[in-house]
């Protein structure tokens, strides 16, 4: 299993998710937040799981779907995943959200 390394920016990303959510329903901000995690924890066991994002066509690059939000990560190593952000999958990616922050 490799390690699993969310960023501020993703976990911002997480934060305001559950923020929005929460405005309309607990349950569903709980079920969103929900389907995150259990991505992230498929790619513990799994990194390669994800494709590689079209949008980067960058191979270290790669994105997992949580409905319906992406979550981008980057494969550091064979020990290291970095969870770089999550966005809207309907929404184009905002290039700024993958700088180093």
């Amino acid at each position: 299993m490799v390690e699993i390394d969310i960023t501020g920016r993703a976990l911002k990303d997480i934060d305001e998710i559950a923020e929005y959510h929460a405005h309309f329903s607990e349950n569903a901000a709980r079920t969103y937040i929900k389907r995150i995690y259990a991505a992230l924890d498929l790619l513990r066991s799994f990194p390669n799981l994800g494709k590689v994002s079209p949008e980067l066509d960058y191979p270290k690059v790669r994105e997992i779907l949580a409905d319906p939000y992406k979550i981008y990560y980057h494969v550091v190593s064979e020990k290291l995943i970095r969870i770089i952000t999550i966005n809207l999958s309907g929404l184009p990616l905002d290039f700024e959200k993958l700088k180093p922050n």
